[in-house]
């Protein structure tokens, strides 16, 4: 049995699930657009089932493997005493005569990839589990807040940020709280109890692990930004549409976004990056309906819709072995051949017509 931690199986096994994830990712980005959808909510939906369906791919390709019958093949079989008895010749046949000679000098490229696949995804994955470590001594450490405009929510302060972020389930606000005006703590609170209700932080850490495992492939990279993306679009019209005015939640939007980035490395979703605020105000400044928030039930019902094109892509296809018959004895008989005519068969040869095959030559006098 070939084991699973050979080199050509476990590389030829992991690009295939990359791939079969893409064409899932496809799948869905080409029905969301075909259906027009605009909701930022369902969007996050959609992706966050690609992206369970991604990481689980690799188990879903050892459990979907459908055995097809092998095509059934008539052949003549000749039994083994149907040999002259004249001593056989052997023909040798050089195979390095007949094979292009190798070059000394060349190189098998492909015993460097499964080298080089490992050490940067442990790389990354190592770069992940310190990022998340220094992110819960961040949460650890931080104060819990005793204002009253934070009860009800795990909010705490920690004097490392300069923006608010959130970590599970907890809000961490920066030291200078006390200076924001009452809109501004409202639009905070709406905004980062929206992410901790829906869980985003544990799916930013579920795509950035997805990314270290495949890292090759742009689908990786791509539906972590997207997925980030889309959860603070999905804050955003859950705050804005909270607020009285949506011009004064794109103002504290603004005001975050000009203020220094906490530190690299930590598994943060912070209210406002740079590198994606100017969109999301356009969204909340666009002027038409926000869109509307998805029940629970609504998101399982999506993902389990997507479940039937996660078992096609990961569905693969064998051939049945072919069962040879068994080889056919039979006694040697002595018969008369003509001395001075070579054939193949002697004269007293019969055919014979064996069940479900072809009929072949068999010897007089053999069973």
């Amino acid at each position: 049995m070939t084991s699973v931690l050979d080199g050509g199986l476990l590389q030829s096994s992991i690009v295939e699930a990359a791939l079969r994830a893409l064409l899932l990712a496809g799948v869905a980005g080409i029905g969301l657009a075909a259906l027009r959808v605009r909701n930022a909510h369902v969007q996050l939906a959609v992706w966050r089932a690609v992206l369970v369906g991604a990481l689980a791919m690799p188990l879903l390709m050892s459990w979907m493997v459908v055995t097809v019958p092998a095509p059934l093949r008539t052949s003549e079989v000749l039994p083994t005493t149907m040999a002259m008895d004249a001593p056989a010749t052997t023909f040798a046949v050089d195979d390095a005569a007949q094979m292009p000679a190798l070059e000394k000098n060349s190189v098998d490229w492909r015993g460097f990839i499964l080298p080089v696949y490992a050490v940067v995804a442990v790389l990354m994955l190592l770069r992940l589990m310190v990022g998340l470590v220094l992110t819960l001594r961040l949460r650890r450490e931080a104060l819990p807040l005793k204002a009253a405009w934070g009860a009800g929510h795990d909010v705490r302060v920690s004097r490392a940020l300069h923006a608010p972020v959130t970590v599970g389930a907890t809000i961490l606000i920066p030291a200078d709280h006390d200076t924001w005006s009452g809109e501004t703590r409202h639009a905070v609170l709406l905004h980062e109890s929206a992410h901790a209700a829906r869980g985003d932080f544990y799916v930013q850490l579920l795509a950035a692990a997805h990314r270290a495992l495949f890292w090759f492939s742009p689908m990786a990279w791509w539906l972590n930004d997207k997925l980030a993306e889309l959860a603070e679009l999905a804050s955003d019209a859950e705050a804005a549409g909270d607020m009285p005015q949506r011009a004064s939640y794109a103002e504290v939007l603004l005001a975050f976004a000009a203020k220094p980035r906490a530190a690299r490395g930590l598994l943060t979703v912070g209210m406002a990056r740079p590198a994606t605020v100017r969109r999301r105000i356009d969204h909340i400044l666009a002027g038409g309906a926000l869109p509307a928030r998805l029940k629970r039930g609504a998101s399982v019902m999506i993902a389990l819709a997507l479940v039937p094109f996660m078992l096609a892509a990961a569905t693969s296809f064998a051939q049945a072995p072919v069962i040879q018959p068994p080889p056919l004895h039979s006694r040697r008989c002595w018969c008369r051949r003509r001395p001075s005519v070579p054939s193949i068969l002697p004269r007293c040869s019969r055919r014979l017509s064996i069940p479900n095959s072809t009929s072949v030559w068999r010897r007089c006098g053999s069973a």
